[in-house]
C-alpha cells in the first residue's frame, strides 16, 4: 500500500479559449480576478504566493507559498505547495485542452500522505477545488467574480 492517498481530480469544460484559460491560471492577476486577493505570481523565479482577504463564509486571511513546476504554454500549469501542515509538498496541475469552443480543465492535486490528517485536508481541498473550478467558470464564461461578504 502506497504512503500516499490517491489524487484528487477533477474535469470541468469552459466554455473559454484555451489560451484564456492558460493566461488566467498563470497570472496573479487573473487568479485576483476569481479568486485570490493579492497574489504574487513570478514566472522567471518560480515563485508565486497565493493571498486570501476575508474569503467564504469564515472570512479566512491567509498567504500561501508555492514553487512552480511546469509551465507549458496552453497545456499544462502545475506547481507544488505545503498547505502549511506536510513535510513534503503536494502538487497541482491543470492540465488543458481544446474541446469545441472551449476548454476541458484537468486538474490534479496529489501527495496527499496516507494519515489522519493527511485524509482531512484531502477532504477539505478535493471540496475546495470542486469550488475553486466553478468559480473560475463562472469567471472565464460571465467575467462575474464571486465574493461572499
Amino acid at each position: 500500500m502506497s504512503s500516499y492517498l490517491e489524487a484528487i481530480e477533477y474535469k470541468t469544460y469552459i466554455d473559454a479559449p484555451v489560451e484564456e484559460v492558460f493566461a488566467t491560471i498563470t497570472s496573479a492577476q487573473g487568479w485576483d480576478a476569481w479568486f485570490t486577493c493579492g497574489t504574487y505570481l513570478d514566472l522567471e523565479s518560480k515563485e508565486i504566493v497565493f493571498r486570501w482577504k476575508d474569503f467564504g463564509a469564515d472570512k479566512i486571511t491567509t498567504n500561501e507559498s508555492a514553487e512552480i513546476k511546469e509551465f507549458v504554454q496552453n497545456e499544462r500549469f502545475s506547481y507544488s505547495w505545503h498547505g502549511g501542515v506536510f513535510d513534503q509538498p503536494t502538487v497541482v496541475s491543470f492540465n488543458l485542452r481544446p474541446q469545441n469552443k472551449g476548454t476541458l480543465i484537468v486538474l490534479e492535486d496529489r501527495g496527499y500522505p496516507r494519515s489522519e490528517k493527511g485524509e482531512s485536508w484531502f477532504m477539505d481541498c478535493a471540496c475546495g477545488w470542486g469550488e475553486a473550478l466553478t468559480l473560475l467558470k463562472v469567471y472565464l464564461e460571465t467575467g462575474y467574480r464571486y465574493i461572499n461578504y
